[in-house]
């Protein structure tokens, strides 16, 4: 407790004394007291005159009221008083850091799908034998033949081939290119964009494991080296596909093939050595890495 709240109290306990004093002054006891300290002269006579004032305990109670008043006053403003720092802690001051985690859940990755594998045609070279060739002339339509009067022809056949260890999409309206070079490797003419199919004056359609043969070189009698090729035309009805020749210069070395479904090519262009063997045409094609066998061309009757 502030020694100010305790004068206070001191102060209330002897205004509560002097009034129970004054209330009991005509006691037989006090009375006696009081006359004695009043014949000691001019200094007692002082003290009970204090002691039985009216205005002695007004006093004091004021005085114990003030003193209580500011002792609690002077408690409130010690609670607030800031605490002096010593020099450790102003040299070395305390620091505390707080670090917060966030609480939402961290998304996990989700492992990456695996790509598709979209269905493809399978071509695949089977063989590229010389034979006897004729035209129908009402179909304009190339079909073998025994005829050894006929001409001879190379055709390069194609299989659609269906394969274990994935899944083989059919392709249709496939059209082959040709071009023709030299033995310095350079161009022959403009070359065959949609050549003709054995059997089929249109394009061809290649299902699984269907196979089909496009004609690379015709050879006639007189050992003129050439094909046909089909073309598109303007007719008086639309569209028409008409069957031209096209003649090949007698320098021919090497053939090479590229087949298309649309504009998307199907297979690597394959390149034939050609040869022309007492009138009669020959191709192979030439191994690409060691070990290679090429297919087995058939014997022409």
């Amino acid at each position: 407790m502030p020694r100010k709240e305790k004068a206070g109290l001191i102060g209330a306990i002897a205004v509560v004394f002097i009034l129970v004093l004054q209330s009991i002054e005509h006691w037989t006891v006090l009375d006696a007291v009081l006359t004695g300290l009043r014949g000691m002269g001019a200094g007692g006579a002082f003290i009970v005159g204090i002691l039985m004032s009216r205005l002695t305990p007004l006093a004091l109670a004021i005085a114990a009221i003030i003193l209580v008043f500011e002792g609690r006053r002077q408690k409130s403003d010690d609670r607030w008083s800031p605490v002096p720092l010593n020099a450790t802690q102003i040299a070395a001051p305390h620091i505390e850091q707080h670090v917060h985690v966030s609480e939402k859940p961290v998304p996990q990755r989700i492992a990456p799908r695996a790509a598709v594998v979209k269905p493809a045609p399978n071509l695949t070279l089977i063989s590229y034998p010389c034979i006897r060739i004729r035209q129908d002339g009402a179909e304009q339509g190339f079909y073998e033949s025994n005829d050894p009067e006929d001409f001879y022809a190379i055709k390069a056949c194609f299989r659609n081939e269906s394969a274990a260890s994935r899944k083989v999409a059919p392709v249709y309206g496939v059209r082959a290119a040709i071009i023709y070079r030299n033995g310095e490797k350079q161009e022959l003419g403009n070359g065959i964009a949609d050549a003709c199919w054995i059997g089929d004056p249109g394009r061809i359609d290649f299902p699984l494991d269907q196979s089909h043969c496009v004609i690379l070189a015709i050879v006639g009698g007189d050992g003129v080296i050439g094909n046909f090729y089909r073309r598109s035309v303007h007719a008086h009805w639309g569209m028409g596909t008409v069957i031209e020749s096209y003649r090949i210069a007698e320098e021919l070395k090497s053939i090479e093939v590229r087949l298309l479904g649309g504009e998307e090519p199907l297979i690597k262009p394959i390149l034939f050595d050609f040869s022309l063997i007492d009138g009669k045409p020959e191709v192979r094609v030439p191994p690409l890495k060691p070990g290679w066998v090429p297919p087995r061309p058939l014997e022409t009757p």
